[in-house]
C-alpha cells in the first residue's frame, strides 16, 4: 500500500480515509483529509453516509479497532474496504 497513492485517491474523491479513534485521540493528531467517525458510533449501528462502492481505508493507532470497523462496514454493505497498517503517532 502506497500512502502517497492513497492520499491522491482521497484528493480526487475516489477514496476515504476513515479514522475510527476517539474524539480525544483525533484531537491529538490525524491524517489530513481523514473522516472521523468513532468506532463506538459504528458499533451502535450508525452508518456512514457514503456510497457503498466508495473505497474506504481504515487505520489505527494500535490494536484492532480498524479491523473491527472494517468488519462492521462490510456487514453494512460497503464493498471496497481496506485496513491500513499505518499507525498514527500524533500531529
Amino acid at each position: 500500500m502506497n500512502p502517497q497513492k492513497i492520499l491522491e485517491e482521497v484528493k480526487r474523491g475516489e477514496s476515504v480515509i476513515l479514522d475510527v479513534r476517539t474524539d480525544g485521540e483525533w484531537s491529538e493528531g490525524h491524517i489530513d483529509g481523514a473522516l472521523h467517525f468513532d468506532l463506538a458510533r459504528l458499533m451502535q449501528g450508525e452508518k456512514l453516509s457514503l456510497d457503498l462502492n466508495t473505497h474506504i481505508y481504515t487505520y489505527r493507532r494500535s490494536g484492532g479497532r480498524a479491523t473491527t470497523a472494517l468488519s462492521i462496514l462490510e456487514e453494512q454493505g460497503f464493498k471496497n474496504t481496506t485496513c491500513m497498517t499505518y499507525i498514527v503517532t500524533g500531529k
